[in-house]
């Protein structure tokens, strides 16, 4: 497969943090807290998830579908939606 076909295949996913929630990068992944019930959540992403800055102190998770990885990342992003670490962007 050439580089270009590989980059149109490669997408991008974009998923809001909530306010009450703190994400910070981890030598393994992410690593998230919860300020609403004092919940800390590791999550062993490596690269496939890292975090975008936003202004006014927002944060948003921005996850890159490449073929090898993309049902891991749809994985980890479905595991934190469930415990509401992450929404819509």
């Amino acid at each position: 497969m050439s580089t270009d076909a590989a980059r149109f295949m490669k997408r991008e996913i974009r998923c809001a943090v909530p306010p009450p929630v703190r994400v910070r990068k981890e030598a393994f992944g992410l690593l998230f807290y919860n300020t609403q019930d004092s919940r800390l959540t590791f999550v062993k992403s490596r690269d496939l998830l890292q975090i975008e800055t936003l202004p006014h102190r927002g944060k948003r998770i921005v996850a890159s579908l490449g073929p090898a990885s993309q049902m891991k990342v749809k994985r980890l992003l479905e595991h934190l939606l469930k415990k509401g670490l992450i929404g819509e962007a």
